[in-house]
């Protein structure tokens, strides 16, 4: 809502208030869309115009999200004169809501479909283009914020590997939500206890241009929580939480914006961190025992019940079908990772190699 004016830098990139986030329930009981109707009458008493005008849906191509944020195209026509051809769009604050979230990864998967590159260039910077010929569309500074709703069976389901290995995951907060009453005539909300002057002015106080910077204090409690963010994880869990560090900036930016501070404080990173943990706890629930690597996946699920493989186990398990080269380093990558351990046993003959699972993996 206020737009690409408030900033947190980091070695030069500047960071803005825009999040991209999933909410991950079961199916329509999960009530993820009553919770977005309650937050969209609230800021439609605030910020009316733009409820109207900049939430939208249908993601479908990079094009078409370009599209929505767009530059002015000016062009000479016959007389040799600069013509504008399309005004573009002025106002490129951008959520984009996707109640079916499952048709969005679908899409981003087939080939040649540019959406995939397309949103992680609007989560870093802002600036969406395609270097081809016949895509001369771009986007400059544009704000672009994005809500997904899905189920867990749909996330594992359309969530590729490419996605997870791309960087697209990790720009996403994914969040478990759940129905938690049963309420037969809906929640009676007290929207005349909504402090919407407070809420007035945070927005008003976001949209002012300003660099919001940490406090001494922040800058101590930041040391302490950064080599905890920056611990790497394994598997596709690993991939979907990489980006831990700028996540947490961000929401501890939003944190101090809402509370009109110029300045990020401890307390604002208490908070951004406490909403990562959950993600991360969510993230871990859904993602905990899946590799990003279907070969790898494969030799976990017959380790489980075989106790132990050798190397010509694991050949035959993939009918040869499989490169020497590429099973060899999926296994380097398992035992590397703690998910396996490779052992050797001396016989009459040659040594034999053999893998079992660690403890942490059964």
């Amino acid at each position: 809502c206020i737009g690409r004016n408030a900033y947190f830098t980091v070695a030069g990139t500047q960071h803005f208030a825009n999040l991209f986030a999933v909410l991950i329930g079961q199916s329509s009981r999960g009530r993820k869309g009553t919770g977005l109707d309650i937050t969209k009458k609230i800021l439609r008493s605030i910020e009316p115009d733009w409820v109207r005008y900049n939430v939208t849906s249908g993601l479908s191509t990079g094009e078409g999200l370009k599209y929505a944020v767009r530059d002015e195209v000016r062009e000479i026509n016959e007389k040799g004169l600069e013509i504008i051809s399309d005004k573009g769009i002025i106002d490129k604050r951008l959520l984009v809501i996707e109640p079916e979230f499952a048709s969005v990864l679908k899409v981003s998967s087939r080939a040649g479909n540019t959406l995939s590159t397309t949103l992680r260039q609007a989560w870093d910077s802002g600036n969406l283009s395609t270097l081809t010929k016949n895509d001369p569309i771009r986007a400059t500074d544009a704000h672009i914020s994005i809500l997904g709703h899905i189920t867990k069976f749909e996330l594992l389901k359309s969530l590729t590997d490419t996605d997870a290995a791309n960087g697209s995951a990790n720009r996403f907060l994914w969040a478990c939500v759940m129905r938690t009453k049963l309420l037969p005539y809906g929640g009676e909300i007290p929207y005349d206890w909504i402090p919407n002057e407070a809420w007035q002015q945070a927005v008003c106080f976001g949209k002012t241009p300003r660099e919001i910077k940490r406090t001494k204090e922040a800058d101590e409690r930041w040391k302490e929580i950064y080599y905890e963010l920056s611990v790497d994880l394994h598997g596709l869990l690993g991939s979907i939480t990489s980006r831990a560090e700028a996540q947490v900036l961000r929401l501890a930016l939003i944190y101090a914006l809402l509370d009109c501070s110029e300045n990020i404080t401890p307390q604002h990173l208490n908070a951004a961190l406490a909403v990562w943990k959950y993600c991360e706890a969510s993230a871990q629930y859904i993602f905990g025992e899946k590799y990003g690597d279907e070969t790898a996946e494969i030799i976990i699920t017959h380790l489980r019940t075989a106790s132990r493989m050798t190397t010509t186990d694991i050949y035959r398990l993939f009918s040869n079908n499989k490169s020497r080269r590429e099973l060899t380093d999926t296994l380097e990558y398992l035992v590397k990772d703690g998910n396996i351990i490779m052992r050797t046993e001396v016989t009459g003959g040659r040594p034999v190699t053999f893998y079992e699972l660690n403890e942490k993996t059964k």
